[in-house]
């Protein structure tokens, strides 16, 4: 019996954070190293950052750009409408 996806999952190359889609992961750099933060939620010019090191944080482009160098790799999770 085959299974029905619910989601799809889409890999996309973007410049700036304000491009991300909601219930991304993104690929970012801290300090010299490779690491991957999700961005949960967005409300206006506040963003939802889920990262393992760090636990939730919310934060601005800006405030983001201070912590993580965005590599422009984003992993897009979607659920499907049915």
């Amino acid at each position: 019996m085959r299974r029905k996806k619910d989601s799809s999952l889409r890999i996309m190359k973007k410049k700036y954070l304000s491009e991300v889609p909601v219930l991304s992961i993104i690929g970012v750099k801290t300090k010299a190293y490779g690491h991957f933060v999700a961005l949960t939620k967005q409300a206006g010019k506040i963003y939802c950052i889920g990262d393992p090191l760090n636990g939730r944080l919310l934060l601005t482009e800006s405030e983001f750009s201070d912590l993580y160098e965005f590599t422009g790799f984003v992993m897009h999770v979607k659920k499907r409408e049915i």
